[in-house]
């Protein structure tokens, strides 16, 4: 029984097939022209140091969605404040313990509209063996005309979960406040 969307699904399949014995494949088994169809939505994201995940390549639907160039930002600027350290901390459990991610976001337009994108984050080893990068997939849920044509405002995180359905690694992190002030 399928958990995501197809396109997320048939990724998650993809990258288990190249992983293989190793339970995590390799940058150099992972082949572009597998996944003609969904390049547009794909992303290569590095990995330089905790919290610092450039975006190495970036398909043109995420450029169009963010209204910029996403290549060679880090990938947490494109989320909300309050969201980055839980996607930070899962993607950091996710390259110690190889398992893909599938996060719901909301995309919110400038105008007010709300489209809702599936978010696959999947570890990928460089030449080293280590995990240092993800494979990911931006997948609309929601049609993108809701946006208006108007580029997103930081993506909110509204569900995180292991590729085999289970709550995400971070679900327990909670908001605090010392002297009204979030840390």
């Amino acid at each position: 029984m399928s958990r995501f969307h197809p396109n997320t699904d048939g990724l998650i399949d993809y990258w288990r097939a190249k992983a293989g014995p190793e339970a995590l494949p390799a940058r150099a088994d992972i082949g572009p022209g597998d996944f003609l169809g969904l390049l547009a939505q794909v992303l290569m994201i590095g990995r330089e140091a905790r919290g610092h995940y450039p975006v190495r390549l970036a398909g043109g639907f995420i450029d169009d969605l963010h209204g910029e160039k996403v290549k060679g930002r880090n990938v947490s600027l494109l989320w909300a404040m309050e969201d980055r350290t839980r996607l930070q901390t899962a993607l950091e459990l996710s390259r110690r313990n190889p398992q893909p991610l599938v996060a719901v976001a909301e995309a919110r337009g400038q105008t007010g509209g709300i489209a809702l994108v599936e978010m696959l984050f999947a570890p990928i080893a460089g030449a080293g063996g280590v995990a240092d990068r993800w494979l990911s997939l931006y997948q609309p849920l929601t049609p993108i005309a809701r946006l208006d044509g108007q580029p997103t405002l930081p993506l909110a995180l509204r569900a995180l979960q292991t590729a085999d359905g289970a709550e995400g690694p971070s679900a327990s992190l909670r908001l605090a406040a010392v002297g009204g002030r979030r840390v």
